[in-house]
């Protein structure tokens, strides 16, 4: 990337956040893949491969720089901090392939730990989508501001969505997973804690 993208001391923030991002997971690094929807555009092209701003918004959301529904501005100093840790990301995992770290048993199981945790975010994005419509969450941010005394300045809907975002897809995540959970077969082959014990047979 060139330093005309960023400014003051954005490559120091993007190594900064690197060994974050690295656990992620990219697997292949240099593919070709599809724009999210329509709206979406290529910010930059690293050895082949396109990297889609929305790839960018969503690596922001995950390391709590934004919050859903505001996104990183394609002009702003932090958008492009964001990509230039996508960049290097990719270059470093471009690098692991061509050297085949890839093929050792210890890195097999980390990639599929990490393909896991995509999925298990993907299943819970898709399933809880209903409980944040725009009425949901302005209904219940109209109840979290009753009651405040006249006068006082209460908390914007912006500030406290992402609050509400939680409050709504809490019980829905935890009903699924224990749903799922009801149908698995589950075997812990190591003790549990004495304190675990104790809770599940009171």
């Amino acid at each position: 990337m060139s330093a005309s993208l960023t400014a003051g001391n954005t490559r120091a923030l993007a190594a900064a956040g690197l060994c974050a991002v690295a656990l992620t997971g990219c697997i292949k690094p240099s593919a070709p893949i599809a724009a999210a929807s329509a709206s979406d555009q290529v910010v930059a092209r690293v050895d082949g491969g396109v990297v889609w701003a929305s790839d960018v918004q969503r690596e922001a959301a995950a390391q709590g720089l934004v919050s859903e529904p505001v996104r990183l501005a394609p002009t702003s100093v932090g958008f492009h901090a964001v990509l230039d840790q996508i960049v290097d990301r990719r270059l470093l995992a471009a690098e692991a392939l061509r050297q085949g770290l890839d093929k050792a048993a210890a890195a097999q199981r980390r990639l599929a730990a990490a393909r896991e945790r995509v999925l298990a975010d993907l299943i819970l994005e898709h399933d809880v989508r209903g409980a944040l419509t725009d009425k949901a969450v302005t209904g219940l941010y109209d109840v979290m501001i009753q009651g405040r005394a006249v006068g006082a300045n209460p908390p914007t809907l912006a500030e406290l969505r992402p609050r509400i975002v939680r409050f709504l897809t809490f019980d829905r995540v935890k009903d699924e997973v224990l749903d799922l959970r009801r149908r698995a077969r589950i075997e812990s082959l190591t003790p549990k804690p004495a304190v675990a014990q104790n809770q599940a047979a009171s």
